[in-house]
């Protein structure tokens, strides 16, 4: 959990989450590769930000969700399993310029 009124930069690769709950604020540093594994993220009233519109993020970020495709989290409930969830808080991810506005999701 990172609670509210904190913020930290992530500069690397999280190890296996069991869960991952931002009530604060969460940010990339712009000049590392990050990864978050975790079986959730909920971004409950906090914010998660990989890069701005005025200055995208041009390295790598990965978010790998490995939560149960059958068992509901007790710490998302109504959201489901292996979830991205956003609740009264702010998601901004922002990249480097594609020509294409689709992408193909595994």
């Amino acid at each position: 959990v990172i609670p509210a009124g904190r913020t930290v930069v992530l500069d690397t690769a999280t190890p296996a989450l069991a869960g991952l709950t931002i009530e604060g604020t969460l940010v990339a540093a712009p000049d590392a590769d990050i990864a978050i594994t975790s079986n959730y993220v909920y971004v409950k009233g906090g914010r998660l930000q990989i890069g701005t519109a005025s200055q995208p993020y041009l390295r790598n970020a990965t978010i790998t969700l490995t939560g149960s495709s059958t068992v509901d989290s007790a710490a998302t409930p109504g959201f489901g399993n292996k979830v991205l969830a956003v609740m009264g808080g702010t998601l901004e991810l922002h990249g480097r310029p594609v020509t294409r506005s689709w992408t193909k999701l595994n």
